[in-house]
């Protein structure tokens, strides 16, 4: 089933193929959690939360020692018909127990691909393969929330581990777009499929200020869905919301939601969407209606436009209207006297209007008076300004914008715009410049509207009026006395001011969901309010709808609003004057376009206000207390990110202008400032004042700006005391999610060693969840001083919780030990990278850790002569099994029940690619435990209850193994390691024990850690090498190395030097001959001997040769398995090479039955072959066959074999290495070299033996 985007379609995954190559063993297999650590500063900061940012699909990294040239080209082919890292494939991925593949849907990393090339025909190569998750989780929606996580989130990320999965949902504004959820991971919530397109967020964050706050996110874009989104529909300010999904709770936290801005693609991968909260609103100019000749009402909206229900068309004068549209003008063809809808007008249409009058300068006594028609004058350059909006509750003159005005001989009349409406009502006291209308105080020479809408009054003057109607808009004409005759004029000559006792009215929540429109507005957070709404088109009157204000309370905090309006209708004692006073009001005029951001500040400047976005909704608050709320500690603050400096005060001497309502509104100041600051930061040289003044635009009462001003004074200084202001401090710091409950505005504690007295108070200014779940928060710090004067909720300051402590105490035994096994120096083994997992309470029970023990299960190479060969085979499902076996007759040690033995079979494990048949049992019988086992019938016990299916001991697998497989008795050391307190828990530095042990092969180890509980379980360390050089576990070795030089030109020579005697007992490493000088004329040979009775009888160690180069000629005896078969050099290895240059001279075809097979090698007359041992043939390729050798005949070099594999002429034929021959002290070494090339034999020869 198809999956959209939008209307987009996700194309979907077409798997295609199967990985071509089998990897060698083992495949190395890990899933990046991508974890992020936070580290605090309490417990010695060892304390810690843990953020899964995501689970990591499984990567596969596929390693190749060598690889045909063949198989080079198909994989590359392969790689190109996959484009890369796009294209999807199966590839049949190892089991975790080792048991059978599973097929896996993967694709290529997005890196090259690349390998060494080991020879022309042959090379090396590693290759990442990743997961394509074909299913993806589904989690239950408990609960969600906004912004703020309820109690049972809070307690849940108080854990040390978090897993937080970020989800974002775009919701285009095209009506009917289907809404577009993603996330950083494919995952089903609530019912609700987000698709994996997040790649990175940035910038979630909130500030107090007048800047709105940006952020930025980056979807997937590879496949150009998001291309396709964008020109399918118009993303500019689409609504993006930003969530946090917790997944341990099942709770959904509404953090962020804002507006696209921009969007940017390219022919990347990425697409980048910057988002912002707030800002289209905080841009908008405001107020939003302007005096214009058109009106701004919707047509027929049926609310500030009912035509449906009240208009109808007048065709009789208006042949042309049409009931469907409205050209917005007033008398025009389609306009609002066509419609028949005159109350209604929106615009403001002034026309000039004629009087006739009789000119009382001329005549006598009144008689002969000349006749004449004054017509008014109209100004038009108020069109396009400003409708003010006016605030008030007491009489208040506003001075009105003149729109006519004439002059009528013994008066002169105006038009005046005072502001928008509808007012609530005016007072008296009119002005036309600077006189009352003549029939004062009477209402002769008076009209007023207040600007109803509708509105039925004409918009003009009281005489001769027309029809034009001016709705929502409250204007005056005033006629005064003026001297006889005309008296010419200009409009902008003449001034009117209104008195308006009562200012817009506005709604008022007193909670959410319930509503009021109130009386006349005047506080300054209701004020700030129904600015938004009309800023976003709200203009919401009396008659506003039910589901107009259910949106209207989706733009703004409600409950925040409510909180912050009841703090400014405190009733407060002045602070100038006798009596009691609201404590803050907004009494004035807003006449000036700007943006709304500013006409904010200045509002919310009358009341101590300031403002942010919380999830895409303006919160107001009043900053009227010190009380902190949350507190922090070192222990909820990240380890070393408390950062302070001073404050730095910008003035210590404040002005506020205001217009005193005392003094008929006229403009009035009053100064604060602080002399001791001004003395402090003067010196010597006097006070030093750093003067501001701020512009209280709606305080009216000189005490309401001394409360105002005396606060923000305290503010910037830090207190009202020098000790306040030497503690006064700018903070910033950062903390995890355990800060989700703060925002900005909010007053927090903080208790740290850096803070002056240990702790402080400060206010939160700016908040910013980063990508890892971390939060940055800056802030200033406050003192319960700063608002003495100012009365509002004061709750008890949150006590802050003691750090949490270092847990210093063991409640049981340590936990599963997990490390890293490996090869220390020669002769040593160490587990490196030790950690002890915690248990369930998230205790790992370490701090009294004292001891440590590691088991190593080995077979001692320096006596490997206690082996047992099985006379039939077994196959890999019998357990326990019953085997005749035959003990090897020429030692004299025994086994006993209750031994572990070791399978040392190197075939092909035909269940489980890349593995080799490695496999450790235990002998159970006959006989009772630590009976002798002399020979015949033994009783392995292969697997014990408990572990998986299909293994066998030590972590091994169960393996079919063929007659003639030798099985070795392991040995077992204990090491007992003391550690000290801390061992485990010291950082950077990784727990590490090492135990020295030469001259062994580590088959398999066991590690445990005891605190005074005891011992915790113990973990198995299987050690078995899968990969070439194979060996059934890793080899300690010595560390010798025994040297022979022999000058000049090679010839075929016995004992050329003179032997050489061993010093310390060991077994071999490896052994190896170079020449300084090579030769391309043929290839040479050589046997490695020893002699255990003083050179009477030889042995031979390793037959070896320098295989024939051309053009350039090899000069080591492992050149050509080094270039051509993926070995690695001597110095990485711990087996011998074994290298004889052994092939098949003719083809072999499978049959039952032995038959004889001829080869070739370096030297002639030599073989290397043992009756009895096992050989590869064609080791590494596909026809690969491991071989019993029945009988050898080294003179015709041949040996005879069952082969059940058909092998062709010149495939390589390759010995079992593992044991090695043991070199005894005082042994004899010496060499032979059997064959040289001629003409050019080569010279000067170097053979090493390594221990």
């Amino acid at each position: 089933m198809p999956e959209f985007i939008g209307n987009i379609e996700v194309p979907e995954i077409a798997t295609g193929g199967v990985f071509p190559l089998t990897p060698d063993y083992p495949v190395e297999v890990r899933r990046d959690h991508q974890v992020v650590v936070h580290q605090f500063g309490s417990g010695n900061a060892k304390i810690t939360q843990r953020f899964l940012l995501g689970t990591g699909a499984r990567r596969f990294t596929v390693r190749k020692q060598w690889i045909r040239e063949a198989e080079r080209i198909v994989l590359r082919d392969f790689w190109e018909s996959k484009y890369g890292p796009y294209g999807a494939f199966t590839y049949n991925a190892p089991n975790d127990n080792g048991i059978g593949t599973t097929p896996v849907v993967c694709r290529f990393a997005n890196e090259p691909l690349s390998w060494e090339m080991v020879a022309d025909w042959a090379c090396s190569l590693g290759v990442t393969l990743i997961e394509i998750p074909q299913a993806s989780p589904s989690y239950p929606l408990n609960q969600t929330v906004h912004r703020f996580p309820p109690a049972a989130l809070q307690t849940a990320l108080l854990s040390q581990v978090q897993e937080i999965i970020p989800l974002v949902r775009i919701q285009p504004l095209e009506t009917g777009y289907p809404a577009i959820y993603v996330s950083d991971r494919r995952c089903t919530i609530g019912g609700q499929l987000y698709q994996a397109r997040l790649l990175e967020f940035d910038g979630i964050s909130q500030s107090i200020g007048n800047e709105s706050d940006e952020a930025q996110f980056i979807f997937g874009n590879a496949d150009r869905v998001m291309r396709d989104l964008s020109n399918d529909v118009d993303l500019f300010r689409a609504e993006i919301a930003f969530s946090l999904f917790h997944v341990g709770t099942g709770i959904k936290l509404d953090l962020w939601k804002g507006n696209i801005v921009n969007w940017t693609c390219d022919s990347g991968t990425e697409f980048r969407v910057i988002a912002a909260d707030g800002l289209y609103e905080l841009n908008l100019p405001y107020p939003t209606r302007k005096i214009s000749r058109t009106c701004w009402k919707r047509f027929n909206d049926g609310q500030s436009c009912p035509f449906s229900w009240q208009g109808v068309l007048d065709l009789v004068n208006f042949p042309e209207a049409d009931p469907s549209r409205c050209d917005k003008g007033f008398d025009t063809p389609n306009g609002c006297r066509a419609h028949g809808m005159n109350d209604y007008y929106g615009g403001i249409m002034a026309k000039p209007q004629g009087v006739r009058i009789k000119d009382n300068s001329t005549g006598v006594w009144g008689f002969g008076r000349s006749t004449l028609t004054s017509v008014s004058l109209v100004a038009d350059s108020i069109y396009d300004q400003v409708l003010p909006e006016i605030y008030t509750d007491s009489p208040m003159p506003v001075n009105a914008k003149i729109a006519s005005g004439r002059d009528e001989s013994d008066f002169y009349a105006a038009v005046g715009i005072v502001g928008e409406g509808p007012l609530g009502a005016y007072g008296t006291g009119h002005k036309l410049d600077g006189q009352y209308h003549h029939g004062y105080p009477s209402s002769l020479g008076l009209m007023t509207s207040l600007g109803p809408d509708p509105n039925p009054t004409t918009f003009g003057f009281d005489t001769d009026a027309g029809p034009e109607r001016a709705a929502g808009t409250a204007f005056l004409m005033i006629r005064r006395s003026d001297a006889k005759g005309l008296q010419l004029s200009r409009l902008s000559e003449h001034a009117m001011e209104a008195v308006v006792a009562q200012g817009l009215s506005g709604w008022v929540w007193t909670s959410p969901g319930v509503r009021v429109f109130g009386p006349p507005l005047t506080n300054p957070i209701w004020i700030a309010v129904n600015m938004l709404l009309r800023a976003r088109g709200l203009r919401l009157g009396a008659n506003a709808t039910t589901e107009q204000l259910d949106f209207a309370e989706t733009l703004f905090d409600v409950d925040a609003a409510i909180a912050a309006a009841a703090i400014c209708d405190q009733q407060v004692t002045k602070l100038v004057g006798a009596g009691t006073e609201t404590q803050f009001k907004f009494r004035g005029v807003l006449q000036e376009e700007k943006p709304l951001r500013d006409w904010l500040q200045e509002v919310l400047m009358n009341c101590l206000g300031y403002y942010t976005f919380s999830n895409g909704k303006l919160k107001l608050g009043v900053r009227v207390n010190s009380s902190a709320v949350e507190s922090f500690t070192e222990g909820n603050i990240l380890f070393r990110s408390l950062e302070l400096a001073p404050l730095k005060p910008s003035f210590n001497h404040i002005t506020a202008n205001f217009a005193d309502e005392d003094f008929e509104f006229v403009a009035n100041s009053i100064s604060l400032y602080d002399i001791d600051h001004a003395t402090l930061i003067g010196g010597g040289a006097g006070p030093l004042f750093l003067k501001s003044t701020v512009n209280l635009s709606g305080t009216a009462s000189k005490s309401q700006a001394a409360r105002i001003i005396t606060v923000r004074l305290r503010e910037e200084l830090g207190g009202i005391t020098p000790d306040e202001w030497k503690k006064a401090r700018q903070i910033s710091f950062r903390t995890t999610v355990l800060a989700l409950n703060t925002e900005p505005g909010m007053v927090c504690s903080m208790t740290h060693p850096d803070m002056p007295g240990g702790s402080g108070e400060f206010r939160v200014t700016g908040w910013r969840l980063n990508r890892d779940y971390s939060i940055d928060i800056q802030g200033r710090t406050t003192t319960d001083s700063m608002y003495d004067l100012v009365t509002g909720p004061k709750p008890a300051d949150v006590v802050p919780e003691p750090p949490a402590e270092e847990v210093l105490i063991d409640t049981g035994v340590p936990g599963v030990l997990t490390g890293i096994p490996r090869l220390g120096d020669y002769g040593t083994f160490a587990i490196d990278e030790m950690t002890v997992a915690p248990d369930a309470s998230g205790n790992a029970n370490i701090v009294g850790a004292h001891e440590i023990t590691l088991a190593l299960y080995y077979v001692d190479e320096l006596t490997t002569d206690l082996w047992a060969s099985i006379d039939a085979g077994i196959d890999a499902t019998t357990d326990p099994a019953a085997v005749v076996c035959t003990v090897n007759p020429d030692t004299e040690r025994v086994f006993r029940v209750g031994d572990f033995v070791v399978f040392n079979d190197e075939s092909a494990d035909p269940a489980n690619p890349g593995r080799r048949s490695y496999e450790c049992a235990q002998i159970t019988g006959p006989g009772a435990p630590g009976d002798v086992v002399p020979g015949g019938e033994f009783h392995l016990q292969r697997a014990y209850p408990g572990v998986p299916e299909g293994q066998a001991t030590f972590g091994t697998l169960r393996c079919a193994h063929l007659a003639g497989i030798r099985f070795y008795k392991l040995d077992q050391k204990t090491f007992t390691f003391s550690v000290r307190k801390g061992f485990f828990r010291t950082p950077d530095l990784p727990a590490r024990i090492e135990a020295k042990l030469p001259s062994a092969c580590i088959v398999a180890a066991l590690a445990g850690v005891a605190n005074h509980f005891g011992y915790g379980p113990f973990t198995v360390f299987p050690l078995s090498r899968h990969n070439e050089p194979y060996m059934p576990g890793l080899r300690t070795c010595n560390g010798g190395a025994y040297t022979f030089q022999m000058p000049g030109p090679l010839t075929v020579q016995e004992n050329v030097v003179i032997p050489m005697k061993v010093q310390d007992a060991a077994s071999i490493r490896c052994v190896y001959a170079y020449l300084q000088q090579g030769t391309t004329d043929g290839q040479s040979a050589f046997l490695v001997k020893i002699s255990r009775d003083g050179g009477a009888r030889w042995e031979p160690i390793e037959y070896m040769g320098i295989a024939q180069s051309l053009p350039d000629a090899y000069k080591n005896t492992y050149d050509f398995l080094v270039n051509n078969e993926g070995y690695g050099l001597p110095a990485t290895r711990r087996l011998p090479y074994a290298d004889y240059g052994l092939v098949l001279i003719s083809a072999v075809t499978a049959g039952p039955d032995p038959q004889t097979l001829q080869t070739a090698s370096y030297g002639a007359n030599r073989l290397g072959l043992v009756a009895g041992g096992f050989i590869f043939l064609n080791p590494g390729g596909v026809n690969e066959e491991y071989v019993r050798v029945i009988s050898a005949d080294p003179e015709n070099q041949t040996f005879d074999a069952i082969v059940t594999k058909d092998h062709a002429a010149g495939e390589r034929i390759r010995p079992t290495i593992w044991p090695t021959p043991v070199l005894n002290e005082g042994d004899d070494l010496a060499f032979d070299i059997l064959a040289v090339a001629s003409p050019d034999p080569g010279s000067d020869l170097t053979v090493v033996i390594q221990t």
